[in-house]
C-alpha cells in the first residue's frame, strides 16, 4: 500500500460582517472541494498549503494558528491517504485559477459552500473551520 499526504486551507473573508468561503472545482474528476495537494520533499506542512492555494487560486493565503484538521482516506485499494487542512486569509481576492487543475470556483457564505462540497469529509472540515472562526469573533 502507498501512503500520500496532501495539505490544503479553508480561505475565508469577511465582507460586510458575513464569513465567506472559497471553494474551487476539480478540473480532475468534477468534485467540489478546497485547494490542496501533495507535500513536496523538504516541504512543511504550511509551506505546502500555502503553496498550493496559491498555485490553484494566485491567492497569497495568510494562515492563522490554532487550527489543524486531518482527514484520512482511501481513494483507491492501494493508497492511503491523509489531508491536513489549515485555515486563513488573503489580503486581495482575485482568483486566477490554474487551469490544468481547477475547472471553476466560488466565493460564498457557508451555507452555499456547505451545500455545494461533494464530499461529507469537507463538509466537516467547513463546519470546524467556520465553528473556529465563530470562536474568534472576528
Amino acid at each position: 500500500m502507498r501512503y500520500e499526504k496532501s495539505c490544503g486551507a479553508v480561505v475565508y473573508k469577511i465582507e460586510n460582517g458575513i464569513q465567506l468561503y472559497l471553494s474551487i472545482k476539480s478540473k480532475r474528476d468534477g468534485h467540489w472541494g478546497f485547494a490542496k495537494g501533495h507535500v513536496e520533499q523538504g516541504e512543511t506542512e504550511l509551506e505546502t498549503a500555502t503553496r498550493e492555494v496559491l498555485e490553484e487560486t494566485n491567492i497569497k493565503v495568510n494562515i492563522l494558528e490554532g487550527f489543524r484538521v486531518t482527514k484520512e482516506y482511501a481513494p483507491n485499494e492501494n493508497i492511503h491517504k491523509m489531508v491536513v487542512f489549515f485555515i486563513g486569509n488573503s489580503e486581495n481576492y482575485t482568483v486566477k485559477i490554474q487551469e490544468e487543475e481547477v475547472e471553476d470556483f466560488k466565493i460564498s457564505t457557508y451555507k452555499d459552500i456547505y451545500q455545494l462540497l461533494t464530499y461529507e469529509s469537507d463538509k466537516d472540515v467547513l463546519k470546524k473551520a467556520n465553528e473556529y472562526l465563530l470562536k474568534l469573533d472576528i
